[in-house]
């Protein structure tokens, strides 16, 4: 195990020298102290805690306002459920409580605005519905209203009971006919080669009948006509009338794949072809190429159709970073290209991914010994990292973590490698460069943030990709989301965001 004395010695050392090379930095609000609890889900400005039976709110600046409830949760928007006696009310940051803590349950009406006008409520086995002035809206009842969702600022969709129902602001009752052109438009099937396109036009509804259809993408949709494709916008203008025999989706770079008389090609969105359809298979495979055919053989081009990969005997293709990919053989063999075609010269790969976010990859292999080593790489091939770790290596929104075992530890210079350990994991950033100067015991990463939670030796710290933020000294540590972590030591609680 790790020396402790050493570990800490070593941290401080590198959390001073770290510090100002951070661009992610952290703030404490709340310094560790016994007597203060923090409690909810913070917001982006403000977060509670309970002290010696009160209960206080702290922003983002420090300041510090004492409320008069037991607890306080994040609902959104403006909107925070307050807790008193064990009932349960609304307060707004902006205007203040507006509905008492008067009820056992309350649920917000999910809205895309910072207002919300419906609020399902719960009292003695029954529920009912108030507004933002805890004015009845919906009467008591036994079967409960729920899923409330706010079409948009006037317009609210729930279920009573198992029946969906609309209403407007004002309480009048609608149908769904006269909501429908408010909701995201969709098509509806009603039979193997029937399909209804419902949208809004003039202020009236219009309905299209389609016999084929694909989901929107980038604002339009491919719709067969008689067994000719086009494409429709949202708002059912045909932006390219149907001439084709197959279209698919357009992708992130506006381009799309059709087929016109029996062979494949691309188009532009404006319709317009960019190279004469030439191909008798075509799909796209990632980074502005696509998979073609020749006879049994597979290939890639580029938008323009010009060949970047002759077809030869492949099973498939993978994404290898955003600089490369690998070509599959039938015997599970691996070859590894840049973008423009050219071999990239890594011996003996049996596996290799990586998605776009870097331009590095994870390649695994074997190496004299016949263990299963990886490492990352890039389109250069040169190793960045080296293919050294025996156990699995993932890559996540912000980092690359290894796991296991080290084969040569003298190969990953300033990193602490403790060979006494067979389950351990290295952090490495986007660019291959390491996090740490040594291994931790798990690590969780954070979707939303690239701040990071990891433990060493049964204590918590905090990482950016950029180094070291908190040092794991603590006993535990609870991302909050919005950048808040709640940290716990020795008995004692804090608050920290990271800005």
């Amino acid at each position: 195990m790790h020396s402790k004395s050493f570990i800490i010695l070593l941290l401080n050392l590198l959390f001073s020298i770290g510090l100002s090379a951070q661009t992610t930095q952290l703030k404490w609000l709340l310094d560790l102290d016994a007597n203060a609890v923090p409690t909810g889900t913070p917001d982006e400005a403000f977060f509670h805690y309970l002290q010696q039976g009160h209960l206080y709110r702290m922003s983002v600046t420090g300041e510090v306002q004492e409320v008069p409830y037991e607890e306080v949760s994040y609902l959104g928007g403006h909107y925070w459920q307050v807790q008193r006696g064990g009932l349960k009310g609304v307060w707004n940051s902006a205007l203040g409580e507006i509905i008492p803590p008067v009820y056992n349950s309350i649920a917000m009406a999910t809205t895309k605005t910072d207002r919300c006008w419906a609020f399902s409520v719960g009292k003695y086995g029954m529920s009912a519905m108030v507004n933002e002035k805890n004015q009845l809206i919906k009467p008591w009842i036994t079967a409960g209203y729920s899923n409330l969702q706010m079409i948009n600022d006037t317009i609210l969709e729930y279920k009573k009971a198992y029946e969906l129902e609309f209403m407007s602001q004002k309480g009048n009752m609608l149908k769904e006919s006269q909501v429908r052109w408010m909701k995201t438009p969709e098509f509806k099937r009603l039979s193997a080669d029937k399909y209804i396109y419902t949208y809004a036009k003039a202020g009236k509804l219009k309905v299209d009948t389609f016999s084929n259809t694909e989901p929107f993408s980038a604002g339009l949709a491919a719709v067969a006509v008689k067994n000719q494709w086009g494409y429709i916008a949202e708002n059912g203008a045909w932006i390219i009338r149907p001439q084709f025999q197959l279209s698919g989706s357009f992708n992130e770079n506006g381009f799309a794949v059709i087929k016109m008389n029996g062979l494949y090609g691309l188009i532009k969105r404006d319709g317009r072809p960019v190279f004469t359809p030439k191909f008798v298979f075509l799909k796209h495979f990632a980074q502005g190429l696509y998979e073609f055919k020749e006879g049994d053989q597979i290939g890639l081009c580029d938008t323009t159709g010009k060949t970047v990969l002759p077809a030869g005997q492949y099973a498939s293709f993978v994404t290898a970073g955003n600089q490369a990919f690998a070509a599959l053989s039938p015997n599970k063999s691996l070859k590894i290209f840049n973008l423009q075609g050219g071999t990239v010269a890594l011996d003996s790969i049996i596996e290799c991914k990586g998605d776009l976010s870097s331009e590095l990859f994870i390649a695994t292999g074997k190496n004299k010994q016949k263990t299963r080593v990886s490492g990352l790489a890039d389109a250069k091939g040169e190793w960045v990292v080296p293919a050294v770790f025996t156990g699995l290596m993932q890559q996540y929104p912000y980092y690359f973590i290894a796991t296991g075992s080290v084969t040569q530890p003298d190969l990953l210079p300033g990193v602490v490698v403790d060979k006494a350990l067979n389950f351990q994991q290295f952090l490495y950033n986007q660019q291959g460069k390491p996090v740490l100067s040594y291994s931790v015991n798990s690590f969780r990463n954070l979707k939303e943030s690239p701040v990071g939670v990891f433990e060493l030796n049964k204590l918590f710290g905090l990482v950016t990709p950029e180094g070291l933020l908190l040092e794991p000294i603590y006993n535990n540590i609870r991302p909050m989301g919005n950048n808040w972590f709640y940290v716990q030591k020795d008995g004692q609680y804090g608050v920290v965001k990271a800005l």
